[in-house]
């Protein structure tokens, strides 16, 4: 059995974290009754919304789900933080995507069903509208990894 943390971090995203949870969620359900486990874990990163409060209301209706809240550190740090988390939980696999509902959950199964052939999986999406340090900083790991 093969265990996979979905992680997202989240910072003031109350007007959509219900429904990428929603979203989400069934990706886990499938993955589960395949007979792999799966967890969808949201960081909540110190919000001044009620992003958390969201969040935590939600945990009950969806077993897969994780909330957690923390102290604002930013976005890498956040990744970071649910990345040693998945790890300390024992993830074999961890897939990383932001919470505001702009990768489609649909997508992930290319990933999944390729995991075997791969150390490591980067997906990008094409006509983002990023600010220029954000697409230095993607084209820059992109080069590296």
């Amino acid at each position: 059995m093969k265990s996979i943390y979905f992680v997202m971090p989240a910072y003031n995203e109350e007007a959509n974290i219900e429904d990428v949870i929603k979203q989400w969620h069934p990706i886990c359900e499938k993955i589960n009754q395949l007979g792999d486990n799966a967890k969808l874990v949201i960081a909540n990163d110190g919000s001044k919304d009620n992003t958390y409060k969201i969040m935590k209301n939600l945990e009950e209706k969806y077993p897969y789900f994780i909330a957690i809240d923390k102290p604002n550190s930013g976005h890498g740090a956040t990744v970071l933080y649910l990345y040693r988390y998945a790890i300390d939980n024992g993830a074999d696999y961890v897939f990383q995507t932001d919470s505001d509902g702009q990768t489609l959950p649909e997508e992930f199964w290319q990933m999944w069903d390729n995991k075997e052939k791969y150390d490591f999986q980067i997906g990008t999406r094409g006509g983002r509208q990023d600010g220029g340090s954000r697409v230095f900083v993607t084209k820059t790991l992109r080069f590296v990894v």
